[in-house]
């Protein structure tokens, strides 16, 4: 707990939304390193960054991007991921299969840890992942199950069908991209255990500012990483 109150009462308050990011999410890792229980959490939160740049790199959209908790060769696809990720009975090249293992990994860390935040944010992400994919697969005319992910976890709320409708009516997958965000920012100011001086804060913390460097890159949109994280708004194509 003194570990905790001390790490939360250095850091830097986070902005709204679309304001400049107060850190670099290196500095942030490199502040919670000593810290076991922290540093767990937030490489949790933010494997999803690096997965998304994978799977980006890996389709051709950019040509690399420097990790944050994989190695360069697994960001790259020259080595398997990490165990967690390779359900058993898959060859861990399947994006939902890697999706699905994430997100109950992630949930699980959160149960094992009595991380309130993890749990909730891994339900609402899975929920929301979901809900997108089903309604791109009905209009292919294809089976939605064979889609969605972590079905076991998903916790749908208001959130979840505000999320789908700003994602129906935008113009591009950039509007998109940042309109998920928009929703996604509100869930994490419902759910962040703000002042808790408790693992929560910490996740909440590191998910908030992993958002404001998503939000700054897609604000860029000309730059390789930005172009990545669109995957962010259309990661649920078949």
């Amino acid at each position: 707990m003194s570990e905790l109150l001390y790490l939360l009462t250095s850091l830097p308050s986070l902005p709204d939304i679309g304001e400049k990011p107060p850190m670099s999410l290196h500095a942030f890792a490199e502040l919670v390193s000593e810290t076991p229980t922290a540093r767990q959490v937030v490489d949790a939160i933010f494997l999803e960054r690096d997965l998304l740049m994978r799977q980006s790199i890996l389709v051709g959209e950019i040509k690399s991007a420097e990790p944050l908790v994989l190695t360069e060769k697994q960001i790259s696809g020259q080595d398997d991921l990490p165990l967690f990720l390779q359900p058993e009975g898959k060859s861990g090249r399947d994006d939902d299969s890697i999706w699905g293992s994430y997100y109950m990994y992630v949930h699980e860390l959160g149960r094992s840890l009595s991380c309130e935040f993890l749990q909730a944010w891994a339900g609402f992400e899975v929920a929301l992942r979901n809900t997108i994919s089903h309604e791109r697969v009905k209009k292919l005319h294809l089976a939605p199950e064979e889609y969605l992910v972590a079905e076991s976890i998903a916790i749908h709320s208001d959130m979840v069908d505000a999320a789908l409708d700003r994602w129906a009516t935008a113009k591009d997958p950039h509007s998109a991209a940042l309109e998920l965000d928009l929703v996604c920012w509100e869930m994490l100011t419902q759910l962040g255990a703000w002042f808790s001086f408790s693992i929560d804060e910490i996740a909440a913390y590191a998910r908030g500012l992993l958002m404001l460097h998503r939000w700054k890159k897609l604000g860029e949109g000309s730059t390789e990483e930005s172009r990545g994280l669109l995957t962010y708004a259309v990661s649920t194509s078949p």
